[in-house]
């Protein structure tokens, strides 16, 4: 009786730990994506805006955002362009101002029904995305069904600084305690 009681409790946890493991972030709001966020790997920060009830990202910086060699004087690097773009007419637009997320809905617990565009390949994949906290925003691309893809994270702005700035600090510390 004791044992059959304790599988029984076992699989009412469990059971209730599934549950609540599939709803989504709790207080999630629309406009919760809207801002900046710093891409993975910190190679380029997105500004994440509403336009009428669609939510659209564009690059707003890039870590390197010129391309070409700087060695000599007087020589002005190019802003970087839109190179591994299939259509020709497209490959020297600037990447910043790029429209990387478009068309996403909110829909109770995310944003889908959307594309991003990756220019390392040229190429637009059907996406998701999802808020873990306000830090972290999930971006899922994928290719037909969203198990057939790749999750990346991307960081808030502000989180992003600061994990940087506290970054120096402890570098500056070290270096100083080392003298």
């Amino acid at each position: 009786m004791r044992k059959s009681r304790n599988m029984h409790t076992s699989a009412t946890i469990t059971w209730l730990l599934f549950c609540l493991s599939n709803i989504p972030a709790w207080g999630t709001e629309p406009g919760e994506i809207v801002g900046e966020w710093v891409t993975a790997g910190g190679s380029s920060r997105v500004m994440i805006t509403r336009q009428d009830d669609k939510y659209v990202g564009r690059i707003v910086a890039l870590k390197h955002s010129r391309n070409g060699p700087n060695k000599q004087p007087g020589i002005k690097k190019k802003p970087q362009t839109d190179t591994n773009n299939p259509d020709a007419t497209l490959r020297q637009r600037p990447l910043i101002g790029l429209l990387l997320l478009n068309n996403f809905h909110f829909d109770g617990d995310g944003w889908s029904g959307g594309t991003i565009y990756d220019p390392n390949n040229g190429k637009t994949y059907k996406a998701e995305i999802s808020l873990a906290d306000k830090r972290s925003l999930y971006v899922r691309g994928y290719i037909g069904v969203s198990l057939i893809g790749r999750t990346t994270i991307w960081e808030s702005l502000n989180s992003y600084r600061k994990r940087e700035l506290a970054f120096l600090e402890l570098n500056c510390e070290q270096s100083n305690a080392a003298h």
